[in-house]
C-alpha cells in the first residue's frame, strides 16, 4: 500500500501546481496586468539605444573616435577600389596594344602580298611577328580572366574593375 500512496501524492502535487499560476493570476486588476504601451513610448523607443545609456544618449552626435573608425575603413576601401581600377586597366591596356600590334602586322602582311607575291623574306618575318603577338595576346588575356577571377574569389564588385564606383 505505501507504493500507492506515493504514487497517489505524486500526481496530487502535478495536479496542484499545475493550477498555481492560473490561481495567482487570476486575482490580478486590470492596472496589476499585461503592461500597454503609447505612441510616446514607440517614438522613445524607435532608434536601437544602448542599454547601458538612457535612451536620449542616441541623439547625442557621434563621437570621434567612431567617426576616426569610420573614415579609416572609407580610406581603406578608397583604396581597394583604385588598387583593382589599377589592375584591371592596366591589364586591360595591355591587351588592347597586343591587339593594336596584331591589326598593325596583319595590315603589313596583306600590303606585302597584296601584288600576288609572297614577299620573300619580309612576309616570312612579318609572320613570325604576328604569331609572337597573338602569343602575347593570348597571355595578356589570360591575365586579365586571372585578375577577374581573383576579383571574384576575394568578393570584390565587378564595377571595381571597370573603375565604376557608386
Amino acid at each position: 500500500m505505501r507504493g500507492h500512496e506515493s504514487g497517489f501524492l505524486g500526481i496530487s502535487l502535478i495536479v496542484l501546481f499545475s493550477f498555481l499560476p492560473a490561481v495567482s493570476s487570476a486575482g490580478q486588476t486590470p492596472e496589476q496586468g499585461t503592461p500597454y504601451f503609447t505612441n510616446k513610448d514607440i517614438e522613445k523607443y524607435a532608434e536601437p539605444a544602448d542599454d547601458r545609456q538612457p535612451a536620449v544618449a542616441a541623439e547625442k552626435p557621434r563621437t570621434t573616435a567612431a567617426d576616426a573608425g569610420e573614415t579609416s575603413r572609407d580610406k581603406k576601401e578608397v583604396k581597394e577600389k583604385e588598387h583593382w581600377c589599377r589592375r584591371a586597366s592596366s591589364a586591360r591596356k595591355a591587351l588592347g596594344k597586343k591587339q593594336d600590334r596584331i591589326d598593325e602586322t596583319e595590315r603589313e602582311i596583306a600590303e606585302r602580298t597584296e601584288g600576288g607575291s609572297s614577299g620573300g623574306k619580309t612576309v616570312r618575318s612579318l609572320q613570325k611577328r604576328l604569331e609572337k603577338a597573338k602569343r602575347e595576346q593570348r597571355y595578356a588575356e589570360k591575365n586579365l580572366g586571372e585578375i577577374e577571377d581573383e576579383a571574384h574569389r576575394k568578393g570584390i564588385p565587378p564595377g571595381w574593375l571597370r573603375c565604376q564606383f557608386e
